[in-house]
């Protein structure tokens, strides 16, 4: 929850007032020392542009398979790559 809260730069005060509670409420709700209803799960879900199950641990949503490790490895390669045209175009310019 954080980490979404974060992404979107948003404050916890911010996100308490738009729940209408306080803000150590909310800290207690991001920390995981206080359950949340699936009502508010919804509305802290949609505050922050994400779905429900996006915070759901057994969620399919939260795995990761080799496929997509596999994916992931390839963007970086890619990305790697064209990294080093980039440095080799700004060498060639100085």
């Amino acid at each position: 929850m954080r980490r979404y809260r974060d992404e979107r730069c948003l404050s916890q005060e911010y996100m308490a007032s738009k729940l209408g509670i306080s803000q150590s409420t909310y800290q207690k709700i991001e920390t995981g020392r206080v359950n949340v209803t699936k009502e508010r799960l919804i509305e802290i879900a949609n505050i922050l542009g994400k779905e429900m199950e996006d915070f759901l641990p057994n969620s399919r949503k939260n795995t990761i398979d080799k496929s997509d490790i596999d994916a992931l490895k390839e963007i970086i390669a890619l990305q790697a790559t064209e990294i080093k045209e980039l440095k080799l175009l700004l060498s060639q310019k100085a």
